[in-house]
């Protein structure tokens, strides 16, 4: 009788190893499946733009433009980076994207791409392949959004024999380049 309830006992001490080992591993999947899993808050963002690369890993920041399968996409933590869309599993934009597609196909929204789909959400809800995608612009149609450029203004005054003053300036228009300079004497 001492034998049976021996081994009774033990037979209830490795069901309960087994027990507490199987809550555990399980435990330690439903976690790591979870941290798979996360996905930037729904519906679409609208501060950020989010960028879930192949790896899984999710990027929040600003997305720039698309072309020639190149996202540049701009990051607080990371600065600008360059991503090659082969790379990138899902976009969810957080602002109005032009997205460019075959056959002169151009759509205006919020921009969302999941593995081969890609959805346009402005007035009407659109979806296109993955496939046909060509350009992505951030921004609405605004001739401004086209245009990138840079201004600077300076002045010097010089006095000896004769009194001049110069005002140079600098412009950097998108084709390269201009300076010019004022003088005054």
């Amino acid at each position: 009788m001492h034998h049976f309830r021996q081994n009774r006992n033990r037979y209830g001490t490795h069901l309960a190893i087994v027990f507490f080992i199987a809550i555990l591993a399980t435990g330690l999947i439903a976690a790591e499946e979870a941290e798979k899993d996360w996905q930037p808050p729904l519906p679409m963002p609208d501060d950020f733009d989010w960028l879930q690369l192949n790896s899984g890993e999710w990027l929040k920041g600003e997305i720039i433009a698309m072309y020639d399968e190149d996202l540049e996409f701009d990051s607080d933590e990371l600065d600008m980076l360059t991503l090659g869309w082969g790379d990138i599993q899902q976009i969810r934009s957080g602002g109005t994207m032009q997205v460019g597609f075959l056959d002169d196909v151009i759509a205006t929204g919020k921009l969302f791409v999941d593995g081969d789909t890609v959805r346009v959400m402005g007035e009407e809800d659109q979806s296109f392949s993955r496939s046909d995608l060509l350009t992505i612009t951030a921004g609405a149609p605004k001739e401004i959004n086209y245009w990138a450029g840079k201004f600077t203004l300076g002045a010097n005054v010089r006095e000896g024999n004769t009194e001049q003053t110069a005002t140079p300036s600098r412009t950097s228009p998108a084709g390269g380049p201009s300076v010019w300079a004022l003088v005054i004497r």
